[in-house]
C-alpha cells in the first residue's frame, strides 16, 4: 500500500507518503497537549505540596511555642503555690 523510500528510489512511479512529525510542522498533536497539561498539573501539585508543606510546619511551631508557654506557665504557678 505505502511505498518505502528504497522503492520509491527503484520505481519512481510509486507515490511516497510521509507524514512530518508534529515538530516540524509546528502543530502539536493530542498526545503533546495532554503531555503539557499533565507536566503543568505535576508542576502545579509541586508546588501545592510545598506550600502545604510550610504551612504545617509553621502551624507545628505556633503549636509547640503555645504548648511551651503553657508547660512553663504551669510550672511556675506548681512552684509559687508549693
Amino acid at each position: 500500500m505505502f511505498a518505502t523510500l528504497s522503492e520509491s528510489l527503484v520505481s519512481p512511479a510509486k507515490p511516497v507518503i510521509v507524514f512530518p512529525h508534529p515538530s516540524v510542522s509546528g502543530k502539536a498533536t493530542v498526545d503533546d497537549q495532554q503531555q503539557q497539561n499533565h507536566d503543568r498539573d505535576l508542576k502545579i501539585a509541586r508546588n501545592e505540596a510545598k506550600r502545604e508543606f510550610f504551612s504545617d510546619v509553621r502551624l507545628s511551631t505556633w503549636a509547640t511555642s503555645i504548648a511551651i508557654v503553657l508547660a512553663l506557665g504551669a510550672f511556675v504557678f506548681y512552684l509559687v503555690r508549693k
